[in-house]
């Protein structure tokens, strides 16, 4: 079973620093969530995760999806 089967991803960044200010916005607002590396350790390497092709995915449990879309103004995302 992956770690993330009960967590729902609710946006992709293409680039750490942007899926970390979302995360932050939600442990604010006191919402659990992870960022799903997908492999990936950007175009610089481990040392800097800048942009990727395959994106950081942001997830949060399933229970809490709509809080989440709600602190970080989120519309229906594609893919979700």
């Amino acid at each position: 079973m992956s770690q993330f089967s009960e967590w729902q991803v609710i946006a992709t960044f293409s680039d750490l620093p942007s899926a970390e200010l979302a995360r932050g916005r939600l442990e604010s607002a006191g919402i659990t969530s992870q960022i799903d590396h997908r492999g990936s350790v950007g175009i610089f390497g481990a040392g800097f995760s800048g942009s990727t092709g395959r994106g950081f995915a942001l997830l949060v449990p399933k229970s809490d999806v709509e809080a989440a879309r709600s602190a970080l103004d989120l519309s229906e995302q594609p893919g979700t």
